[in-house]
């Protein structure tokens, strides 16, 4: 085992909530798709028997996405409903069931066979394309809505002002001034409006109707537009959207998926506590408030406000594996599979979930870590910066090196990690050939190799300086010396999910 201080690098849960949903190439199906698990639900707790459904807006109601897409299959095979229609609305499902690739075929195929698809079909494909983790391609599809739409403004907009148009509006104008004949008595020495400024009017008013029409598309990309600027680590953009935004709850929310991805946790509890406040009946808000406080060391309370949301919907595998992330904090283990086998018991297949999957390698300090680890290292963070603590427990500093060297750390956690990496480079000294060669007898050589050395302790200093300024007051691995170094875990449905 490699030390700090006193302290034991340990291993980093993951409970989603930071993680890079979907990789590009592998089916690009939403990470943990494939589990029983449904979405964070809102609301009241479902009835003990729910009547047969048997038309799509029940199933959607009801969340049940599957069912939905297999009716919706059943009715374009049938050829029951129209087809542009039966694929938007299979779109919709495939992306609410994660199946983000299913979901942007479906809206290419509307695109291909019709003549004028909706504008909002380009912004739904960006947003699938986000979820798998495309995303140059998704702010190229949400810049393609935005010539679109503004392609169709314009035609709009010459359509209602040529000259016949004109006039017809002239005519509308003057007869809405002779309603009152006080008024039109009044008016009547007033010069005409001349044709262009009635076109000027026209404009004006197709312009304001379209950003009315428009506006919950505009807020969507606006949304999918500041997530991208986090991505792709644009503060420019990053500013701009955010200043963009506005009270709505879907705007908060984005607002505070940020401040969670960019480590900024008591923002992030303050807007999920005050929307909380103003809805009540949103129990996916407990989740998100529970996460913000596992993320802040507070497990105690995480579990007690978890607690309300798990009683609503304890199959929820959100929700459990959270539970038991905050069990594992505070006791071991073996306590936290206990609370995963309560998802295996209501039938979920854990090893179809690849949270959970890597979770139980955490929680079994790195059993099976080379047989799971390595697969989920395009899927999840955390399984990338787990294997190269694996890797350094086991003298495979080659190995850890591979996986960590072209990654630019953002977190404290990857501060920490680089760190250690290039302290522990020196301390196993010759035996990796690649990190710290056999020192020669020539001095001029040796002076120069121990230069490289004193560089590498100073990069190892800078990072966990890094770390340092890039932490709170609290974080786990700051305080290494009263401690154990401690990498944290993550939150499934969170603001990757809420644009």
């Amino acid at each position: 085992e490699l030390r700090s201080g006193r302290g034991t690098l340990r291993w980093l849960l993951t409970d989603g909530r930071n993680s890079t949903l979907v990789s590009s190439d592998r089916s690009r199906t939403m990470l943990m798709s494939r589990s029983a698990g449904a979405p964070l639900k809102a609301g009241n707790s479902k009835n003990d028997e729910a009547a047969k459904v048997t038309k799509l807006e029940e199933y959607i109601k009801a969340r049940d996405y599957t069912g939905a897409l297999a009716l919706l299959e059943f009715n374009r095979k049938t050829g029951e409903e129209d087809e542009d229609k039966t694929l938007m609305w299979i779109g919709y499902s495939a992306f609410h069931l994660g199946q983000y690739q299913r979901g942007y075929d479906a809206y290419q195929e509307v695109i291909n066979t019709s003549g004028n698809p909706p504008h909002e079909v380009y912004l739904y494909q960006a947003a699938c394309l986000y979820y798998m983790q495309m995303y140059s391609q998704a702010e190229e599809k949400a810049t393609e809505y935005v010539q679109v739409s503004k392609n169709a403004l314009k035609d709009k907009i010459q359509r209602a002002t040529t000259d016949e148009a004109v006039q017809e509006k002239s005519k509308e104008l003057k007869r809405e001034r002779m309603k009152s004949q006080e008024q039109y008595q009044k008016m009547a020495a007033d010069k005409p409006p001349s044709d262009e400024e009635v076109r000027q009017q026209i404009t004006k008013e197709i312009e304001a109707e379209h950003s009315t029409q428009k506006a919950p598309e505009l807020s969507l990309k606006n949304r999918l537009l500041f997530h991208l600027a986090h991505k792709i680590d644009d503060q420019d953009k990053l500013m701009l959207r955010h200043q963009e935004l506005t009270d709505t709850q879907e705007d908060q929310l984005s607002l505070a998926a940020i401040h969670y991805l960019r480590s900024h946790f008591q923002e992030a509890t303050d807007i999920y506590k005050r929307l909380l406040l103003e809805n009540r009946d949103d129990l996916a808000l407990n989740v998100y408030v529970a996460m913000c406080y596992y993320k802040l060391d507070y497990y105690d309370v995480s579990l007690e406000i978890l607690a309300v949301y798990l009683q609503a919907h304890p199959d929820s595998a959100i929700a459990v594996n959270l539970k038991a992330c905050n069990h594992f904090r505070l006791y071991n283990g073996r306590a936290a599979e206990a609370e995963l086998k309560v998802l295996s018991d209501q039938g979920h297949n854990l090893q179809a979930n690849d949270l959970i999957r890597h979770n139980m390698v955490v929680f079994s300090m790195g059993d099976s870590a080379l047989q799971v680890l390595p697969q989920l290292v395009d899927f999840i963070p955390e399984a990338r910066l787990n294997l190269v603590i694996y890797y350094l427990r086991h003298e495979g500093v080659q190995e850890a090196f591979d996986l960590i060297k072209d990654l630019e750390p953002s977190t404290p956690q990857e501060y920490i990690l680089k760190g250690m990496y290039s302290s522990t480079a020196l301390l196993l000294g010759p035996a990796n050939v690649v990190v710290l060669p056999p020192l020669p007898h020539n001095s001029l050589t040796l002076r120069t190799r121990l230069g490289r050395c004193r560089q590498r302790i100073g990069r190892a200093g800078r990072w966990f300086q890094g770390a340092h300024q890039n932490g709170t007051a609290i974080l786990p691995g700051v305080h290494v010396q009263r401690r154990r170094l401690q990498l944290e875990p993550r939150n499934l449905a969170g603001p990757d999910r809420q644009l």
